[in-house]
């Protein structure tokens, strides 16, 4: 049996014998191209299958925040999370639709921080010294309406002093934690004088329940210590009272209500309240 290569049977190499052939068309058959595939000795010879194209497997894709908007074979979702979209791999011949996960840029997703600190409402230089602000003479008669919003400060205008200690309490907390605590505030302290008298642990114990209770306690100690002293001429000049306070000692104290634009929400609901039954001011 003669082989084609000397060294080597044609079994070794995939061939079939020339004795299995009955004509040599048929032996030489065996050597034609098929497309990379090798078929062995013994293996079908069948040229009408055809061998499905292969393809890439799926891929990740990196798309912009505007995909799902307007394409119509993809799925849109939240911000910062993937989403499965149709898109064409690579094929080996053919080219054919595939599901792909894809996962949207960093910069889609929203960056977390910290909300701007609100700015605290302030009075400027010539505004500090209105005589809205002015410290309350022994002439006055302004006596505040009663009204449906029943502002704390309304209960106890025909005292200055406890106006401007109950705005301390109300700073950065609400009406309603101060409501629970005013009647045994005003009992610990019932005057200016009390309170710069009181220790300020009993003051700091009592007002725990809002917040920032030592810093509260220290301001209300050092107003009433200035407020006794009978220097001042407007009340922007002692220690603890801002815009707030200020608007509100103008409104309940000294009457000239029209002269202030308050800023904070329930002081300027009784400022309509004022505005809208024409109360004449002071």
């Amino acid at each position: 049996m003669a082989y084609l290569y000397p060294d080597k049977p044609n079994h070794q190499l995939g061939l079939a014998p020339r004795e299995n052939f009955s004509s040599l068309d048929e032996f030489f058959a065996q050597f034609k191209y098929t497309g990379g595939r090798v078929e062995k000795f013994g293996q079908s010879s069948n040229t009408n299958v055809e061998e499905k194209p292969k393809t890439t497997p799926a891929q990740v894709c990196v798309v912009s925040r505007s995909l799902g908007n307007n394409n119509s074979e993809g799925t849109s979702n939240k911000q910062g999370k993937s989403q499965v979209v149709r898109m064409p791999p690579k094929t080996c011949g053919k080219r054919s639709w595939a599901e792909v996960s894809v996962v949207k840029e960093k910069e889609d997703v929203p960056k977390r921080g910290k909300s701007p600190r609100r700015k605290m409402p302030t009075l400027t230089a010539s505004q500090k010294v209105d005589e809205a602000y002015q410290r309350v003479g022994p002439g006055n008669t302004w006596k505040p309406p009663r009204s449906p919003h029943n502002l704390i400060q309304e209960d106890h205008a025909h005292d200055p002093w406890r106006v401007l200690v109950i705005c301390i309490l109300c700073n950065k907390t609400n009406g309603k934690q101060v409501k629970k605590v005013i009647s045994d505030f005003f009992k610990l302290c019932p005057s200016a004088k009390a309170a710069t008298e009181v220790p300020v642990e009993e003051i700091t114990k009592l007002t725990i329940s809002l917040g920032l209770q030592n810093t509260r306690a220290r301001k209300i100690q050092r107003l009433s210590s200035e407020y006794l002293e009978e220097n001042w001429t407007h009340v922007t000049k002692l220690f603890g009272v801002g815009k707030y306070g200020a608007d509100a000692y103008a409104i309940f104290c000294t009457g000239k209500w029209d002269r202030v634009t308050p800023e904070d929400y329930m002081l300027e609901k009784y400022w309509e309240f004022l505005h809208g039954n024409k109360v004449t001011s002071q």
